[in-house]
């Protein structure tokens, strides 16, 4: 992908959390450890893995709301990491977050109104006036009426409220939008109705999305590139069309084959790969790949020497010492 088509690019991001007990540090935690991505413009990458993983703290690095440990971060050839508090966030109001709870990132003491045109504010865009009647016109973008700037959020639905945070995300015109799991507490229904509404979105302003979730098969549907995590690392990568048809990481493939399907023939005759054990702890993962307490293929190599992402097609890779062996032979 040329430089010119890349909306945001994550090279070697490190988040590392320590746990102290009376100011004495006690384990350090690599939530997020060597990962790399790029985001291409007007696209839609998805950044899936089981819970812990490290993907809302991949979001949350990017944004600035947890410090990066290593690594950088980089908006139109501009790394965060070289430029001060006040440029970086004056750059950061190009890549605006959606969250998970609409509910928990909405002021209950704020009117819809006031929300929406909060981030005016703190850019200071405009006057009072003409906040008011930005806030209307992405309002009616989210497909929801102006009578619903004066209410709070409490008096909203769920998928109303999700809507709302949209808005306000968008109201400032950025580039790049980040999602953490935005759909997960609605319901079938207006989780459709959102998917929609964020493609059409994209369409008219060339957004590019870097989307969080634990449904692959949500995945499937919205996104053009897709990153699997396990324990903070990248296990495979690479064009949904080519990860999702041809899963190679253990991993992955365990996890594609959960994934529920209505038609009752690929139901009946797909395999279903189970997983042993649960998660490492990770205060103390396995030596060599982290994967390999659990992993169905593990030899002997796989305890010694970490996997490294390599090129198993011009746009999949993936970090398995069994597949590399196998792709080499």
């Amino acid at each position: 992908m040329s430089a010119n088509h890349i909306a945001l690019s994550v090279d070697s991001l490190s988040v590392n959390f320590r746990s102290r007990v009376f100011s004495k540090v006690k384990g350090v935690v690599h939530a997020v450890d060597q990962v790399s991505f790029d985001l291409g413009r007007g696209t839609t990458t998805a950044i899936v893995g089981e819970t812990g993983s490290g993907k809302s703290t991949i979001l949350k690095a990017i944004i600035g709301l947890v410090e990066a440990s290593e690594g950088s971060i980089t908006l139109n050839d501009v790394n965060f990491s070289q430029l001060n508090s006040r440029a970086a966030s004056e750059l950061r109001h190009h890549i605006q977050m959606v969250f998970q709870d609409p509910i928990g990132s909405l002021n209950p003491r704020m009117r819809i109104s006031e929300i929406i045109a909060e981030p005016l504010v703190i850019t200071k865009t405009g006057n009072k006036i003409d906040r008011e009647q930005m806030a209307q016109e992405i309002l009616s973008k989210v497909d929801l009426k102006p009578e619903l700037l004066s209410r709070f959020p409490h008096q909203l639905s769920g998928g109303q409220r999700q809507r709302v945070a949209i808005a306000r995300a968008l109201i400032v015109q950025p580039e790049v939008l980040l999602l953490d799991e935005p759909l997960s507490a609605l319901d079938v229904l207006v989780q459709a109705q959102v998917v929609r509404l964020l493609a059409d979105i994209q369409k008219a302003g060339n957004l590019s999305y870097l989307f969080v979730t634990h449904d692959l098969a949500l995945a499937s549907e919205i996104a053009d590139n897709v990153v699997v995590l396990y324990l903070g690392r990248i296990v495979e990568a690479g064009s949904v069309k080519e990860v999702f048809e041809n899963p190679s990481h253990p991993y992955t493939q365990a996890l594609l084959s959960a994934v529920p399907t209505a038609d009752h023939k690929i139901e009946s005759t797909r395999e279903r790969v189970i997983l042993i054990g649960d998660p490492p702890n990770p205060f103390d993962p396995p030596s060599g790949c982290s994967f390999r307490t659990r992993c169905p293929a593990a030899e002997e190599k796989c305890s010694i020497e970490r996997p490294q992402l390599f090129d198993l097609a011009s746009d999949h890779r993936i970090a398995c010492h069994v597949v590399h062996q196998r792709s080499s032979s």
